[in-house]
């Protein structure tokens, strides 16, 4: 109530109170820690649209992967990322057993494209039940690897994924299936939980309980805080679970 009353009268005055997201906050603290933190975005499509984490990046100067398997999109991510020396981006899909599959994308030919080019997927139906008419979706081939291979293999020996991003439409759950707790330890985990079933959601929301992450829950996306790292927030004990 007193939040909401400082927010009014601040903006009567030309003043108004933007949230700070908790992914952006939990990033900050982590590199205030004096950790260099590496990340690993899954679905990072042409690495401008669609989030600001290229922005989140350039300000730390972060390393890590930027992953995308689509032809199309991953030569605008390797562009995009051409000056960032520490950051490697990967075209694969990630699949806990497939070593190629079939992915489908609104066609550039076909749709004037907008939000709709975010939209690459293993499932047809998906992009049709976002509106992509049938004749305008294609399918394409791409390799695929498993999350802890795709790590072993692109990032030196013994680096610690701090921060695991995935966009996936709907994969995502079987991308954080992927995550062995034993080996990789993200501090902060970022998801899309939108496109996911309830039942899908709910297994993510208790296995990562169980690991102790506390979570905050949006309307497209849920942040996952490691605890050591979220005992750095006075307010979360109370506004997460």
């Amino acid at each position: 109530m007193v939040r909401e009353l400082v927010k009014h009268g601040l903006k009567a005055w030309g003043v108004e109170l933007r949230h700070y997201p908790l992914f952006r906050r939990a990033i900050h603290v982590l590199v205030r820690t004096g950790v260099k933190p590496t990340f690993v975005q899954v679905g990072a499509n042409n690495g401008i649209d669609f989030d600001d984490f290229f922005a989140v990046v350039s300000s730390y100067d972060l390393p890590g992967l930027v992953i995308e398997p689509v032809p199309y999109y991953f030569e605008a991510l390797a562009q995009a990322y051409k000056r960032h020396r520490q950051i490697v981006p990967v075209q694969v899909a990630l699949h806990p057993t497939d070593r190629s599959a079939t992915l489908y994308r609104a066609n550039p030919d076909k749709l004037k494209l907008g939000w709709q080019h975010g939209l690459g997927s293993f499932s047809r139906e998906h992009l049709i039940k976002h509106g992509v008419p049938a004749d305008a979706i294609m399918a394409e081939h791409v390799p695929c690897m498993p999350l802890a291979e795709v790590v072993d293999t692109y990032l030196p020996q013994g680096t610690n994924v701090d921060i695991l991003m995935t966009d996936t439409e709907g994969f995502d759950g079987e991308i954080l299936g992927m995550v062995d707790f034993r080996r990789i330890r993200p501090k902060i985990i970022k998801f899309e939980a939108k496109h996911l079933p309830p039942e899908t959601l709910a297994h993510i929301e208790q296995r990562l309980a169980e690991e102790g992450y506390l979570i905050e829950r949006g309307p497209e996306d849920y942040v996952a805080v490691e605890p050591t790292l979220a005992g750095r927030f006075r307010y979360l004990q109370a506004s997460l679970r």
